[in-house]
């Protein structure tokens, strides 16, 4: 079927204009269209293994203090905490542990710098007081401080109730004292376990 002349005229007209523009399109697509970027090497993963200690102590002092809010909490519980704490080093192969009895974190970094080889092991018991007037344990600080220099060969917070990775393996649960009938004394006496557990697994001290 053959189409009128008018009509005809317009079709060639068209087809011609879109011919031109789909040529026009393509070759300011060629100019503008950049090279694709390349490819970023791929960045090594994070080793996730622990570095191991590169010191260990063989000799330590222990000592520590309670802090009770704002004020400072007097009590024989923490001399029974150090004793538990040097009786569980024992126990763990370091042989040469001495008490170090109250002491404040300041306190302690002035001891180690004026020993020569004994490292201080300190801790703080940061306790709270619950609605019904009982003493319960918030968390637990410990450093190990390095003789002379008082670098921290090791730190950190122990919080009962969450669960703590050990570098060697395993996981280590601090009871929360708020959630049993344990007295604050026994959950010292537990806390101060739990930071020689977590030592000893760390690798940071020496048999």
């Amino acid at each position: 079927m053959f189409l009128p002349k008018a009509q005809f005229r317009s079709f060639l007209l068209l087809a011609l204009i879109c011919s031109i523009a789909g040529l026009a399109h393509a070759q300011s697509g060629r100019r503008s269209t950049p090279a694709p970027p390349a490819a970023p090497a791929a960045s090594p993963m994070p080793n996730a293994s622990q570095p191991k200690p590169s010191k260990q102590a063989a000799s330590l002092i222990v000592g520590g203090e309670i802090v009770h809010e704002n004020v400072y909490f007097s009590s024989n519980y923490l001399d029974a905490a150090i004793k538990e704490c040097m009786t569980w080093l024992k126990l763990s192969g370091v042989s040469d542990v001495e008490k170090g009895g109250k002491m404040k974190f300041n306190e302690a970094r002035e001891r180690a710098r004026n020993e020569t080889d004994k490292y201080i092991l300190w801790f703080s018991f940061v306790t709270r007081t619950d609605s019904f007037g009982g003493m319960y344990i918030d968390y637990t600080e410990y450093a190990v401080l390095s003789p002379k220099s008082t670098v921290r060969l090791t730190y950190g917070r122990l919080k009962p109730g969450e669960e703590n990775v050990l570098s060697k393996g395993g996981i280590l649960t601090i009871p929360n004292g708020r959630n049993s009938r344990a007295s604050l004394l026994l959950s010292m006496k537990s806390a101060a376990r739990d930071v020689v557990a977590v030592l000893v697994n760390g690798g940071w001290l020496a048999h």
